[in-house]
């Protein structure tokens, strides 16, 4: 052409290959992209390069299926109800431990009962509460529920076991992967994005660097997480079947915790929740014990922190799921006392106070997941915000300025009740002069908590130790004693670690025996040591209870505030000003108010004190039911089991559809033979999960959501549907 009409030009280097490949091929290849028809192009950010998607909703002709389906199996179902009459709760909270015997049909409590958290043995606080209970009642619960602290403090305090990470990032991945967990390594075995595997698993170097592992670090744990192994776990599935038969140790995958992408969180999930699994063992097999020397044969289940229930044996396997499990079942609680289905739920225990907004009948899921101690996880649980507020928060008096907590201490009032004693300590004070009092931390009393004394003390510690176990002492009386002031501290904060020692100081709690609101315990102690408290700011001892307990009522109102304006600083300096004329305080020029739609409901003990005032300042009523003291135990024993699990159809670039989350990965012409296909799978899915967890209901609700996206021409096209199925029911097979 060019010599017949004269043009210039030149040969460039190159192959024809690829234009040979476009018009021979019949489908795409990694190279030439077919473009089925009723598909257009588009940018996949996922795979980096162009894809093909279906225009409009991708049904064709066919009617879209509904957004929710009910599916009901015709399976004969046992009826639950007609087996479990009686079940006893167990809430073991941050500062006491309830018990509630339920009667579950007639909807009454049999009978309650409160004792102290022992948090270096969660079982002998619960046998203490146990002990106050009819055995002859204990013997005829048929099922027992408990929320516990334990998996939550576990992973705050860092305990648990030595763990092995194995990871198999995405293929091409040469950045440095971002977990500070040692020992891991990476491992072959790759997947795309869409879960297609690039590089098998070699079972070989496996076997080799686990027990590499294991002789070098003594593990008998390990955790594997890969790269698109929530939408194909077969290479997760396949290393874990090989460390299990090679060395029988326990193996968690990611994908056994969450669906979710991003292979790093997920490993940090699966990372915890190996870590964590002894203490969880240890607890269950505690109160197992427990349970019998009181009479109790019932089975046992233990609430999530979504507010569901699992099996003890369950729970042995996922204890990470058990986080937050206590402020879940105190909503859960709050909602079966009082029927509200729109209501804020506010827990005022001892050490914090745990909101947590009710819509609908329902608490908002971190879909996300939850965060722990800085780590990101991906266990679900209920959106709770939690302040460090409670009936035991240590309040402080230092250079003119009253603080209410966050630090939790045993209240004077209960310290003097359990420990006579401790009228020695107080009288130490009263006879040290005003000025030797200061800092305020010299008026702490400090106690032997009676845990047993099974660990080796350094010498000054010792000398402290054994003080406190003939009675509670002041910082200020321990360092005259002992004649040393900074290590007498420092022996302290050891001896609080290792739960030998526990502090006490003034509280809310005692301001309220002060007061003569609340008598439970010492009154005279507590008043004694808010009159030391009052000297030292130079105010009569009626205005300082009256005054701080309205500001524990306005930090309530505020907590309550922040709740609902969560996207709001409201502890910023210049919202400060409108946070005080909006609860009264200050300001002749304007006024600031603000109207809670929803009422308030309060469980925990100290609520009933605050709570109604904190609701009046915000403009709404608050509603405190019969037995909110043990809410938390009555959430937990009419809790029921739930499965949730998620599957995506995505179209692929062949105009197919695809099942993301299964190891299955067939294409389908159609979405409509895709979605049926994938309702069968997570049906079949969440009905065998569910009988894992304890529960017989068959009854699957399936929720799709369709995301699609608007093209520049005006057409929609179609990314991806998401199948949400979930499954409810009572723990009948426990």
């Amino acid at each position: 052409m060019a010599a017949l009409y004269g043009w210039r030009y030149e040969r460039l280097p190159g192959s024809t290959r690829l234009l040979r490949i476009l018009l021979s091929a019949d489908e795409g290849t990694v190279e030439i992209l077919r473009v089925a028809p009723g598909h257009v192009t588009i940018f996949d950010p996922r795979r980096g390069c162009l894809g093909a998607k279906p225009i409009g909703n991708a049904a064709g002709d066919e009617a879209a299926p509904r957004a929710v389906e009910v599916i009901d199996d015709p399976t004969p179902q046992a009826s639950a109800e007609a087996r479990i009459t009686i079940g006893l709760g167990i809430d073991a909270g941050g500062t006491y431990t309830d018990t509630v015997i339920y009667d579950l049909r007639g909807r009454t409590v049999i009978a309650k009962n409160k004792a102290l958290t022992t948090r270096w043995r969660f079982a002998q606080g619960i046998a203490a509460t146990l002990s106050g209970l009819d055995r002859r009642l204990l013997e005829q619960v048929q099922l027992v529920a408990v929320s516990t602290t334990l998996a939550t403090n576990a992973i705050v305090e860092g305990e648990g076991q030595p763990v092995g990470l194995l990871l198999m990032p995405p293929p091409g991945y040469t950045e440095r992967i971002e977990i500070s967990h040692r020992p891991q390594a990476v491992i072959t075995g790759r997947m795309t994005i869409a879960g297609r595997e690039e590089v098998p698993v070699d079972e070989a170097q496996v076997i080799g660097i686990v027990h590499d592992m294991m002789r070098r670090h003594h593990l008998r744990a390990f955790a594997v997480s890969g790269y698109a192994g929530a939408i194909n776990p077969l290479h997760e599935l396949q290393v874990k079947r090989v460390i299990t038969a090679e060395t029988g140790a326990f193996v968690c995958c990611g994908h056994e915790l969450s669906q979710l992408l991003n292979f790093k969180t997920r490993a940090e999930t699966a990372l915890l929740n190996a870590r964590i699994v002894p203490r969880l063992v240890r607890f269950i097999d505690d109160l197992a014990a427990t349970l019998a020397d009181s009479g109790v044969s019932a089975p046992m289940v233990v609430v999530k922190g979504d507010g569901s229930l699992i099996t003890s044996a369950v729970a042995r396997q996922r204890p990470v799921e058990t986080i937050l499990s206590g402020p879940a079942a105190s909503v859960a609680g709050a909602r079966f006392l009082t029927g509200l289905q729109h209501a804020v739920v506010a827990d005022m225990g001892g050490t914090t106070t745990d909101l947590a907004t009710l819509v609908d009948g329902e608490v908002q899921i971190v879909e996300q997941g939850a965060r722990i101690n800085g780590v990101q996880t991906h266990v679900q649980a209920l959106a709770i915000s939690t302040s460090g507020l409670g009936g035991d928060s240590l309040i402080t008096y230092d250079q003119g300025r009253f603080e209410v907590g966050p630090r939790r201490v045993v209240p004077v009032a209960r310290l003097a009740s359990h420990q006579p004693r401790t009228v020695e300590a107080l009288d130490y004070l009263e006879a040290t002069p005003t000025a030797e009092r200061q800092p305020p931390r010299n008026m702490w009393l400090f106690f032997a908590t009676g845990h047993p004394q099974d660990q080796k003390l350094a010498p000054a510690q010792a000398v402290v130790f054994d003080l406190l176990r003939q009675r509670p002492h002041s910082l200020a009386e321990l360092s005259r004693t002992t004649k040393a002031l900074h290590p007498t501290l420092r022996s302290l904060q050891e001896l609080e670690t290792r739960h030998l020692v526990q502090r006490s100081g003034l509280t809310p709690t005692d301001l309220l025996h002060a007061s003569g609101d609340f008598t439970r315990w010492d009154q005279k102690s507590a008043r004694r040591m808010a009159r030391l408290i009052a000297d030292l700011c130079g105010w009569p001892l009626d205005r300082l209870a009256i005054d701080l307990l309205d500001e524990v009522t306005r930090r309530l109102a505020v907590a309550l505030m922040a709740r609902e304006l969560a996207s709001v600083d409201l502890l910023s300096p210049p919202n400060q000003a409108f946070l005080d004329r909006m609860l009264g305080h200050g300001g002749t020029h304007f006024e600031v108010d603000f109207t809670l739609k929803f009422p308030i409901v309060g469980i925990g003990a100290p609520v009933a004190r605050f709570l109604p005032a904190a609701a009046e300042l915000l403009h709404t009523r608050a509603v405190i039911p019969d037995d909110a003291d043990v809410a938390n135990a009555i959430g937990a024993i009419t809790s029921q089991m739930m499965v949730r699990r998620q599957l995506s159809i995505r179209p692929d670039d062949q105009g197919r559809f695809q099942i993301e989350g299964v190891t299955d990965q067939r294409r389908f012409a159609s979405l409509d033979q895709a979605d049926h296909h994938a309702v069968e799978t997570i049906c079949e899915q969440v009905r065998r999960f569910g009988r894992a967890a304890g529960t017989s209901q068959r009854q699957v609700t399936i929720q799709r959501q369709d995301r699609l996206t608007p093209t520049t021409t005006g057409e929609t096209i179609f990314l991806e549907r998401t199948l949400t199925a979930v499954l409810r029911g009572l723990p009948d097979l426990a």
